[in-house]
């Protein structure tokens, strides 16, 4: 189920929600921006498609969370046995700007099948 609801994502709408992914509820937009080294402008885009994808809902002032359930363990499990894991830092770990050209290289994975199927 979240390998087809990913599948016509971009490899940034991905990316934000891999630095969702991270926080253990609703996730502040000045976080994800830190995280991806973005401005919040830039971010606020992404917050918009994801929010029309149905896949992420506004939480009160500045914060976003997951519409599907287990979405965000599916995400961490994935992005921990792929290469990308390295590219959105946690919480705890120093941010570090990158170029936002960077970003299009930092990606989820597509889905096996293209999404079609059990993920």
């Amino acid at each position: 189920m979240h390998a087809s609801a990913l599948a016509d994502l971009s490899d940034v709408d991905r990316t934000f929600l891999v630095a969702m992914a991270h926080d253990r509820g609703p996730s502040r937009m000045a976080d994800i921006a830190s995280r991806l080294g973005v401005d919040a402008a830039y971010a606020g885009q992404y917050r918009m498609r994801l929010i029309a994808a149905e896949v992420i809902e506004p939480r009160g002032y500045g914060q976003v969370d997951f519409t599907l359930p287990g979405l965000r363990d599916y995400l961490l499990e994935h992005a921990a046995s792929s290469h990308w894991s390295r590219d959105v830092e946690s919480p705890a770990a120093p941010s570090r700007a990158l170029p936002v050209a960077d970003h299009e290289r930092r990606q989820i994975p597509r889905p096996p099948n293209g999404g079609r199927g059990d993920a």
